[in-house]
């Protein structure tokens, strides 16, 4: 069948060989690019974007705490407790700028089961905090006593068991995150590995295959130039052959001309001595 397959056959089936093999390397190199691309669009898009938010809420919630701990120094002055509400605000609305990011990202089950406890925890702590903040009001219009000891059992021990609450959910939260991180970075190490290994497998089979099959064109066509040169010579051998044939059956026609020529001579002659002896003999015979 190879023996017999044409030149042009051959030439188009070795490069229609060699731009699979490529096509199949860069293949490869695209499959291993797509998943690496999903992996860090998901760490880029979805993992930092949602420990980023988490970690937004938790300062906001750990700078009201701190606040509230401002405001049950009884020596602050009026300048401090305006600052210490001011803050109150700043950091609710942080908080709630980054629960408006957090919310609608892809969540892990385990992740969304933590936040589904989150919500309630901290509308829970935000409402101790509330109720904070209504009696701080109430004792630095009129300070007390009994106003200072209950300021004091609603920050330290109210408080502080909500926000334990919140703060334990928003750590689980972030660092489920985490470890889904871990095993987004491993994903595409692992990715990066196949792909280096196949990329690596195709280019030496690729190599191989097209040095092999280069090979057995390069002697299929020196075979089939062969046959031509051959033929050539061939033709030239029996060109040649002809042509001494002709120059020899031309020298015997220039010798058999020139023998002709030599006999015409001879007769030539005869006929003169002929036509002499003719002459001579009628004048014998006038005498």
């Amino acid at each position: 069948m190879a023996a017999t397959m044409k030149l042009s056959t051959k030439l188009i089936s070795g490069f229609v060989f060699v731009a699979v093999i490529t096509l199949v390397v860069g293949g490869i190199g695209l499959w291993g690019l797509s998943n690496l691309m999903k992996s860090a669009d998901s760490i880029a898009e979805v993992r930092l974007p949602s420990i980023q938010s988490l970690l937004v809420i938790s300062e906001a919630q750990t700078a009201i705490d701190a606040a509230e701990n401002n405001l049950l120094a009884k020596n602050l002055d009026e300048q401090g407790r305006k600052d210490a509400f001011k803050r109150f605000d700043d950091a609710k609305k942080r908080a709630d700028d980054a629960r408006a990011i957090y919310e609608p990202l892809p969540q892990e089950p385990e992740e969304a089961a933590a936040w589904t406890e989150f919500v309630p925890a901290w509308d829970v702590w935000w409402k101790d905090h509330e109720a904070f903040a209504g009696i701080a009001k109430q004792y630095w219009a009129s300070p007390s006593d009994e106003l200072y000891d209950k300021m004091c059992h609603q920050a330290l021990v109210v408080n502080g068991k909500s926000f334990a609450a919140a703060e334990t959910l928003i750590n689980k939260m972030v660092e489920i995150i985490h470890q889904a991180t871990k095993e987004d970075g491993k994903t595409m190490d692992r990715i990066n590995a196949t792909s280096t290994w196949l990329s690596t497998i195709g280019m030496i089979a690729g190599f191989v295959a097209a040095l092999a099959f280069g090979l057995f064109l390069s002697a299929s066509i020196s075979k089939a130039l062969n046959q031509i040169i051959e033929g050539l010579s061939s033709g030239s051998e029996q060109v040649t052959s002809a042509s001494a044939q002709v120059s020899s059956a031309s020298q015997s026609l220039a010798q058999g001309a020139s023998e002709q020529a030599s006999s015409l001579e001879e007769t030539s002659s005869s006929l003169e001595e002929m036509s002499s002896m003719t002459r001579q003999n009628a004048d014998n015979a006038m005498q």
